[in-house]
C-alpha cells in the first residue's frame, strides 16, 4: 500500500506500488496538486485519477467509480480543500474532516509515532519505510499552498477540544493566562488544600 503523512503545512508520501506479490518502486505519484486542491491516495492506484474526477464532479455516492464484480476497490482518499483535510474511506465513501498531524496507509502506525517525536512528514515517511515492507521508493514532499494549509489539532480553539460533558470556561481561561500566572494559581490552590487537611 503506502504511507502518506501531513502536518498541515506539507504532505509527504512514498512512491512504491505493490500489487499482490509484485512490488515496484518506479515512482508513482500519490499526491496530485491542482489550483484548488491537493489530493493524496493510499490504496488501489488504478482508481486515483477516476476518484479525482468523481470528487470534482460533485462526489455523489451513486457515481463512485466501480471495479469489475470480482474485484474490490480499497483505499483512503485525502482532499486538501479550503483549509480543511477531508478523508474518504472507499468502503464507506462519505467525506469526514480530519485534523493534522495525520497519516494514512500501511505505514500509519510508524509514521504517527515519528510525528509524535516531532519528525517532519518526510522524516515520518522514511521511518515508516524502514518498518513497513509495503512502503518504499523515493519520498515526495509537497508544501501546501497557503490557502490549503491546515491548523494543527493543537492550534484549534481550546473550546473546541474541551472534554465532552465538561465546562469549557476553565480551559479557555487557562489558555489566556501566562505560564507564570497558571503556576501561581496552582500553587495557591495546593496550599489551600493542604491547610484544610
Amino acid at each position: 500500500m503506502t504511507t502518506i503523512v501531513t502536518d498541515g503545512r506539507t504532505v509527504a508520501a512514498d512512491t512504491q506500488v505493490s500489487c499482490g506479490n509484485a512490488i515496484d518502486s518506479w515512482g508513482y505519484h500519490k499526491i496530485i496538486v491542482t489550483e484548488e486542491r491537493v489530493y493524496a491516495f493510499a490504496g488501489d492506484v488504478a482508481v486515483f485519477r477516476p476518484l479525482i474526477k468523481w470528487w470534482e464532479a460533485g462526489y455523489h455516492v451513486r457515481s463512485l467509480p466501480v471495479a469489475p464484480s470480482n474485484y474490490k476497490i480499497e483505499g483512503l482518499f485525502w482532499i486538501f480543500e479550503g483549509g480543511k483535510l477531508l478523508e474518504i474511506n472507499l468502503e464507506l465513501p462519505y467525506p469526514i474532516e480530519i485534523y493534522a498531524p495525520a497519516a494514512i496507509g500501511t505505514g500509519t502506525r510508524w509514521a504517527t509515532g515519528a510525528l509524535k517525536m516531532k519528525a517532519t512528514p518526510a522524516q515520518a515517511v522514511r521511518v515508516a519505510m524502514e518498518c513497513d515492507t509495503l512502503s518504499g521508493g523515493a519520498v515526495v514532499e509537497i508544501e501546501l499552498p497557503p490557502h490549503l494549509q491546515l491548523a494543527s489539532a493543537e492550534a484549534k480553539s481550546p473550546a473546541k477540544i474541551a472534554m465532552p460533558g465538561r465546562s469549557r470556561g476553565g480551559i479557555i481561561r487557562a489558555a489566556k493566562l501566562s505560564p507564570e500566572r497558571r503556576t501561581e494559581i496552582a500553587q495557591s490552590a495546593a496550599n489551600k488544600r493542604w491547610k484544610k487537611a
